[in-house]
């Protein structure tokens, strides 16, 4: 399965990830940081990815407006630390 992750979501996941057999797109390394939320679903969907996020805007408003995405996890936490973020997605 295919990745993207977004600005806001830690670089530790791409190991956690790779490790389990998927791939990881970084919008960190392939985008432009402080892009709108549209320029990264429409590299998700170019790349045919699903986009982790911390951003509740994306499953709110983004995912509704492309029908074509491949999914949009979003992990919302009270206090989003690092490992709080890597601890849900394991």
């Amino acid at each position: 399965m295919n990745f993207l992750l977004d600005e806001n979501f830690p670089k530790a996941a791409s190991t956690v990830l790779e490790s389990a057999g998927h791939q990881v797109f970084d919008f960190h390394r392939i985008g432009t940081i402080g892009s709108p939320d549209e320029a990264v679903m429409e590299m998700a969907v170019a790349k045919q990815a699903v986009i982790l996020s911390t951003d509740r805007d994306f499953f709110h408003t983004l995912g509704r407006q492309y029908e074509n995405h491949h999914g949009i996890v979003v992990i919302a936490l009270r206090q989003p630390t690092r490992l709080a973020i890597i601890g849900r997605l394991e």
